[in-house]
């Protein structure tokens, strides 16, 4: 289990962190590669309905969490979750989890939801073990979690 583990939102500076934890899970994820500058541009926009973080272990860069439908009025969503390959099953999806409900908590949120690919075992594993419900399988699968 990882220790010393905070999330906070992620700087334009954070594009390479990105771009390197999204290159190593491209498999897992079936996207196409994404560059720093692409991601910098991204983090640059400062959507209002999206935010993202990263999560550092003992201070290094680990995770990247991105969470959308802040501008939902009933359910906030946690779109993407990566973590880097090497520090899998270490308690940091799961953290990464919790420290999503908490920011969905603190803005009001009570119905949270989450999307994976339907072939990504050890997310969905995860998920359920965080007291999420499956609600839908087809290429990708929903889940979905009333607090």
């Amino acid at each position: 289990m990882q220790k010393n583990l905070r999330m906070r939102p992620a700087l334009t500076a954070d594009a390479e962190t990105i771009a390197s934890l999204y290159a190593a899970s491209l498999a897992a994820l079936h996207q196409a590669p994404v560059t720093a500058d692409e991601w910098a541009s991204v983090l640059s926009e400062r959507d209002p309905d999206e935010e993202h973080y990263i999560i550092e272990a003992d201070g290094i860069p680990t995770a990247w969490v991105k969470i959308n439908g802040l501008q939902n009025k009933d359910t906030v969503w946690l779109s993407m979750l990566v973590v880097d390959p090497a520090k899998h099953r270490q308690g940091i999806g799961k953290y990464a989890v919790e420290a999503f409900e908490a920011v969905g908590l603190a803005r009001g949120f009570r119905s949270f939801a989450i999307r994976t690919t339907a072939d990504n075992i050890p997310a969905r594993s995860l998920y359920r073990s965080c007291g999420y419900t499956e609600t839908e399988r087809e290429a990708f699968c929903y889940y979905q979690k009333t607090i």
